[in-house]
């Protein structure tokens, strides 16, 4: 499948239902502007930390947040991109401020700008910026 964002996405679901697709882009150059830009990315949190979905609650309007149990816990969290790979990781008791600071800026570095309150409980979600250049 290729890597737009309809084969970013269906990779991304396979990939949560334990398969590992093959995902090959025609284009070699790295875009400035990525064609999935409206697309989000989810938080998977395998042991409930709610410091963390406090942070995730400023970029709602970019990410989901979903909750899942295993026998063999990798990390705390995790951040999916929309591609499926994993942009952020809180190891196992990881202290809440260094995986509060690293979530957002995680959270900043993929997804922009966090939401912010009009002071009349309005949510008022940035408009979506191009990454340029990449994330760690």
């Amino acid at each position: 499948m290729g890597a737009g964002p309809t084969g970013s996405m269906l990779a991304a679901g396979l990939r949560l239902a334990g398969v590992r697709p093959l995902v090959l882009e025609r284009r070699p150059e790295h875009r400035d502007i990525p064609k999935a830009n409206g697309l989000g990315g989810q938080i998977l949190q395998l042991l409930r930390r709610p410091e963390l979905d406090e942070i995730a609650r400023d970029w709602r309007h970019r990410i989901d947040l979903q909750t899942a149990e295993t026998d063999d816990r990798p990390a705390d969290a995790l951040l999916i991109r929309p591609d499926a790979d994993i942009a952020w990781a809180a190891t196992i008791d990881e202290p809440t401020d260094t995986a509060a600071r690293t979530l957002r800026e995680a959270f900043s570095c993929w997804f922009g700008a966090p939401a912010r309150s009009d002071g009349a409980g309005v949510v008022v979600a940035p408009a979506a910026s191009p990454i340029v250049g990449r994330c760690f």
